[in-house]
């Protein structure tokens, strides 16, 4: 696959606005939280308060992946797209289940012998945008999908969009 414009990256870093940034200036590796987009350009603040840019091309987002999910942003965010009680009807406990590449939400019975609801937080294509805006806005890598020149969706993996190097995987903590 070819590499998409700076314009389809730049339209890519607005989803990430208040997320780390990397940039080179001046031989110097300077990290500082996205502020908006300008054409193609990235803005942010620098220590004095004062608003900077820098070409999109020279920037990368600094972002973590699904599995770096602590348990409570799990837990938030499957409760942003369900609501566990009406649906249940019941007394139930939330629980993160932490499986081979699968990271779910369940509810369970209060003696935790029966899984009343699961919800599985890494397969984007089971969750709302309500459920992937939050995960963009603490700055989770999640696929990003925008239009061609002649108007066709096309979708980028997490693994494209690193490969393209727009990312930067941050270290587990």
């Amino acid at each position: 696959m070819n590499t998409p414009s700076n314009k389809v990256k730049a339209q890519f870093f607005a989803l990430y606005i208040d997320q780390k940034i990397e940039y080179n200036f001046n031989s110097t590796t300077k990290v500082e939280p996205l502020w908006g987009i300008l054409g193609s350009s990235v803005a942010f603040k620098v220590n004095d308060g004062a608003f900077t840019t820098k070409p999109v091309e020279k920037c990368w987002l600094l972002l973590r992946s699904v599995d770096q999910l602590t348990d409570e942003e799990v837990i938030l965010c499957g409760q942003i797209g369900f609501d566990f009680f009406n649906c249940i009807g019941c007394e139930y406990k939330l629980k993160v289940i932490r499986e081979l590449n699968k990271i779910s939400l369940a509810a369970v019975s209060v003696d935790e012998k029966t899984c009343l609801v699961k919800i599985e937080i890494n397969n984007e294509w089971k969750l709302n945008i309500a459920q992937i805006d939050y995960l963009r806005s603490i700055g989770i890598l999640t696929t990003f999908t925008y239009l061609s020149e002649d108007n066709k969706p096309i979708t980028l993996s997490p693994s494209d969009l690193i490969g393209f190097g727009w990312i930067k995987m941050e270290k587990e903590v």
